[in-house]
């Protein structure tokens, strides 16, 4: 009686399944019975259990795993023998996660002319491409300030902070979307997004020692939450009518 070696008909592919959801990996074969069908995870057996199923019939050999964990990724492997010969093949695994911040962004406080980091990490997969926009306009690194995206930290330098950076600046990524909100003495907001879902965080910012105007007759100043206005004597003289202080921030104004 001749025995047929157990080979592959369909043999596994690479497999990526959302965080949460099962596994499937099915293979197909042919051999003369009986055919031994072992299931290994990273060189490891694979075994049946609450959260794994192993299915085997004669011409086929399905592993499942339910609720999928980070932890269940590698390479699978599936191994089929008998009298005659045997074949092995492969799945490489991969869980996708929604984003989620590994680091926030922190309350920050900076003085004109000072350098400035604004950064955050981020985890989840597909992997995050980013690019930074002030309002509508893409901004591309230059001496003034530096964008940079690795390791999943999504980082927007300044070598020094003027008043001229007063903005909303936005950070898109493809397939991810990383957004930050802006506003002088305001509350910034940094949020991730891919297919799977979002994240977000908040930090302030706070500019001190700001002048917002330098001219011959008067100068403004801000610092230590106390504005101040200088009038030279050439201005006493033509300064004559109502002065209107008005202080306002996102939250509102007075």
């Amino acid at each position: 009686l001749f025995i047929y070696p157990a080979v592959f008909t369909k043999k596994l592919s690479d497999f990526s399944v959302e965080q949460g959801k099962s596994i499937v990996l099915e293979s197909i074969y042919t051999g003369t019975p009986p055919i031994s069908v072992t299931w290994k995870r990273n060189g490891t057996p694979v075994a049946q259990s609450q959260r794994c199923s192993v299915t085997t019939t004669d011409k086929s050999g399905i592993l499942e795993i339910f609720n999928s964990t980070k932890s269940d990724e590698g390479e699978y492997t599936c191994e089929v023998s008998n009298e005659a010969g045997g074949d092995v093949c492969h799945s490489l695994v991969s869980i996708l996660e929604p984003p989620y911040f590994i680091t926030h962004l922190d309350r920050v406080e900076v003085k004109i002319g000072e350098p400035l980091v604004l950064k955050c990490q981020i985890g989840g997969a597909p992997e995050i491409k980013v690019s930074w926009y002030k309002e509508d306009t893409k901004l591309r690194s230059t001496q003034a300030y530096k964008m940079h995206f690795k390791n999943n930290v999504a980082t927007l330098a300044f070598s020094t902070v003027e008043d001229s950076d007063i903005g909303e600046y936005t950070c898109k990524a493809e397939n991810s979307i990383l957004q930050t909100s802006m506003a002088y003495c305001g509350q910034y907001t940094c949020s991730a997004q891919n297919a799977l879902g979002t994240a977000s965080s908040s930090a302030k910012l706070l500019l001190t020692g700001l002048y917002l105007a330098f001219k011959q007759r008067y100068l403004v100043s801000i610092s230590s939450f106390i504005s101040s206005l200088f009038l030279s004597l050439y201005s006493l003289y033509g300064g004559k009518g109502v002065w209107a202080w008005k202080c306002g921030e996102v939250c509102g104004e007075v």
